[in-house]
């Protein structure tokens, strides 16, 4: 399996919030193996595998396995999207 192989579901309202931020979004895991994300790349040096997706582009930590699926959500309290992989985040 490949990353082109993993479907991307993308609520509309968090395609708007992420063009409002660059149109780019990182997401990666951290030391303590907790994920993260961001508008901008971390400090800390992380192989990314960049995925164009309609009109954003998600930038993924090459460490993270491959899900079946990828979902972007909109949070309106505070507003935020939140990126989680085959339906759950792994801090859930």
């Amino acid at each position: 399996m490949t990353i082109e192989d993993v479907e991307f579901y993308v609520e509309p309202e968090a395609v708007d919030f992420i063009k409002g931020q660059g149109c780019r979004v990182w997401v990666w895991a951290d030391r303590a193996g907790l994920k993260r994300q961001s508008f901008t790349p971390p400090a800390e040096l992380v192989d990314f595998e960049r995925v164009v997706v309609g009109e954003i582009e998600v930038n993924i930590d090459r460490k993270i396995p491959l899900p079946r699926f990828w979902e972007i959500k909109f949070r309106r309290l505070p507003q935020r999207v939140e990126v989680l992989w085959d339906g759950w985040s792994p801090r859930d």
